[in-house]
């Protein structure tokens, strides 16, 4: 099982501009960059579960959301309430049997690793994975600014999220080093947003 701590934003339409200039222009260029599909079960009742196929991966993704908790004096950025969500991979289960919805993805991630304390980059290849040789973090948060496409849709949407991974008594203080090395970008582009998972964000979408 894996735990992680999160905070996603969602927009429809085009990104505000400066949310794009904020994740790009920074040390490091993101990993990342490459197309690819997601499968989610199609289960428009509930937000609270979701069930993905990753790109080419055997099997699935199950995850789940355990709970909520609070950010404490983060000022720079938006009041919002985070999510405690626990991971599981089964490569038998198969969900091409059920209703599903396949999306097209370009992802850019940012990794960091909070051990020390303090949030520090770790540089990405195309791959997402650490250049350098350097050894992937137990402890830290992923970044992630993603544009989906629904397929046989022209609907576009783009997601700002912050995943903080670890063990269950670490992950939230992972999430709050990160947001405090990453001062958010102007909180006026955060009007035109939704705070939302994607089991919620897939709920309230039509397909």
């Amino acid at each position: 099982m894996q735990v992680s701590a999160e905070i996603r934003w969602f927009w429809s339409g085009t990104v505000p501009r400066n949310v794009d200039n904020w994740f790009r222009d920074r040390r490091f260029t993101p990993g990342g960059g490459k197309p690819r599909e997601d499968v989610y079960l199609h289960d428009p009742a509930q937000g609270e579960l979701g069930i993905k196929k990753r790109g080419s991966k055997a099997g699935v993704e199950v995850k789940g959301l355990a709970g909520h908790f609070t950010l404490g004096d983060l000022p720079s950025w938006p009041h919002v309430r985070p999510e405690i969500w626990c991971k599981w991979s089964s490569a038998p289960l198969d969900i091409s049997a059920y209703s599903t919805v396949s999306t097209n993805k370009i992802r850019w991630l940012r990794k960091f690793d909070t051990s020390s304390g303090a949030a520090r980059e770790i540089q990405l290849g195309e791959d997402e994975m650490p250049l350098g040789g350097i050894v992937l973090p137990e402890q830290g948060c992923n970044v992630e600014f993603t544009q989906i496409r629904i397929a046989n849709s022209k609907d576009e949407w783009w997601t700002l999220g912050f995943e903080a991974f670890g063990e269950l008594d670490t992950v939230q203080d992972n999430l709050r080093s990160t947001l405090k090395g990453m001062t958010s970008p102007d909180q006026d582009c955060f009007h035109s947003s939704e705070v939302l998972s994607y089991p919620a964000w897939l709920s309230k979408i039509s397909v």
